[in-house]
């Protein structure tokens, strides 16, 4: 609404502080819509591999901390089974190689 009334799209009143609408500007902007376009829906990929904390850890010899922040910075899926949590083995994968590529 307010790009429109930025615009000069919809006629208005400034009255302290309150922006005042008259209902004929509102009827105007229905009278000829646009053509509503739907936006289709993102459908997430299911993670399906997976490591564990231990795995990550000993795999990567990298420390419990950097881990924790790494996977919160980037928003790392994750889940918890049976008490130990998962993380999804592809986001972990390109976490380690951006890691790196810096390095360079």
């Amino acid at each position: 609404m307010y790009p429109c009334l930025a615009e000069g799209l919809i006629l208005c009143i400034r009255q302290k502080g309150k922006t005042l609408i008259s209902r004929a500007s509102i009827d105007k902007i229905f009278e000829n819509p646009p053509e509503y376009i739907k936006r289709e829906k993102n459908v997430a990929e299911p993670i399906e591999e997976f490591y564990t904390t231990k795995e990550i850890l000993e795999k990567f010899g990298i420390s419990t901390s950097w881990l924790f922040k790494m996977a919160k910075e980037r928003k790392i899926p994750k889940t918890v089974v049976r008490g130990k949590t998962l993380r999804s083995r592809k986001h972990i994968d390109n976490a380690i190689a951006d890691k790196k590529a810096m390095k360079r």
